[in-house]
């Protein structure tokens, strides 16, 4: 079982390091900049879709490279990856932290089954251990590693399905004990 992120060999597009490392840094840094443009197909990434929280959140919403960053007081608190057709987004292309692949969905919206690489709730619990907390939000089921500040979202409404693959990753920065 892995209790941290994997060292993922050199920074490449949309690299889990590297988007991990995101973590913490201000609205205005040029890193994130960077990292959204290494995700877009295109040579400019679509303008993000902000939305604000008051009193000091707001949402950046790159719908078209599958990321939403989560700003508290303008740093960067929160990270979120969306597979495609998913609240809107468009399936996110980066690697994700743990080496977990979100759903491939048809063009009708269900879960392509011949996608045999993709994360499942059975296969996370494999890789990391058992969750800190389970839980059911929003009509889907997840699971949460409080000490690796990560949680998934399954595409099930209910724990019957093992086979339930991975819609959304959450990530934030842990607290440490310092």
């Amino acid at each position: 079982r892995e209790e941290s992120p994997p060292s993922v060999g050199s920074p490449g597009v949309g690299d889990a390091s590297a988007l991990l490392a995101l973590l913490g840094t201000s609205e205005n840094d040029g890193r994130v900049g960077r990292y959204v443009k290494s995700l877009a197909q295109s040579a400019r990434p679509s303008k993000p879709e902000r939305k604000s929280f008051p009193p000091s959140c707001e949402y950046f919403n790159h719908k078209s490279v599958g990321l939403s960053l989560a700003y508290e007081s303008g740093v960067l608190d929160a990270i979120h990856l969306y597979a495609d057709g998913v609240d809107g987004f468009t399936g996110f292309k980066g690697q994700a932290p743990w080496g977990v692949t979100l759903c491939d969905f048809e063009g009708n919206g269900e879960v392509l089954l011949s996608d045999r690489n993709r994360s499942t709730g059975k296969t996370v619990v494999e890789k990391l251990g058992e969750p800190t907390s389970k839980g059911k939000a929003g009509g889907f089921v997840f699971v949460q590693y409080d000490a690796l500040g990560v949680k998934f979202d399954l595409e099930s409404s209910d724990w019957e399905n093992a086979e339930a693959c991975v819609r959304c990753v959450s990530l934030w920065t842990v607290a440490t004990g310092k």
